[in-house]
């Protein structure tokens, strides 16, 4: 009964998400989880190095409709974690979507720890990622800090699925 209100809160949350034509269709979670999922197979893909400590040479992220390789820091005898940046070019919902079921915590400039709207885990709209994560997020820098996990790499997706009337993520979801 639970999982069920919370997925009725989360549908109702994202009835207003929708393509960018002009009849304002709405895109489902479904959708949106598929539509960021592609971006595991198509890319466009960066490769990068997640730092030890949050510092000035940690790596800045700020391409949403991307997927980015990362190679983490090691942690412990048999854990990995890592700190990155991104920057988002605009404000909206966005999907962080992992290969593996990454802890994440994204923290703002003002040290502040943003809570995530929701988290999935092992959707069947998307069998790449095995953790979903979704933030409202403006245009400001957001400290990452993924981890711990087992291994030394792994892949994340950012992903921001388009809003009813244009506006947010419209313009790379031309081919979704």
């Amino acid at each position: 009964m639970r999982a069920l209100g919370l997925a009725m809160v989360v549908l109702g949350a994202l009835a207003l998400v929708g393509c960018d034509d002009s009849t304002s269709t709405t895109i489902t979670v479904d959708e949106a989880v598929k539509a960021g999922c592609a971006h595991f197979l198509a890319g466009p893909q960066t490769l990068l190095t997640a730092t030890a400590t949050d510092e000035a040479t940690t790596p800045l992220v700020t391409e949403h409709h991307h997927r980015y390789v990362a190679t983490l820091v090691k942690e412990t005898v048999d854990t990995y974690a890592g700190y990155m940046k991104y920057a988002p070019t605009e404000a909206g919902r966005f999907l962080l979507m992992f290969t593996s079921d990454t802890p994440l915590t994204v923290t703002k400039a003002d040290g502040t720890v943003a809570t995530p709207t929701r988290v999935e885990r092992a959707l069947p709209e998307c069998a790449e990622a095995r953790v979903i994560y979704e933030f409202d997020l403006h245009k400001v820098e957001y400290t990452l800090y993924i981890g711990p996990v087992m291994a030394a790499g792994l892949t994340m997706v950012v992903h921001l699925p388009p809003v009813a009337g244009g506006g947010s993520g419209a313009d790379a979801h031309g081919g979704h």
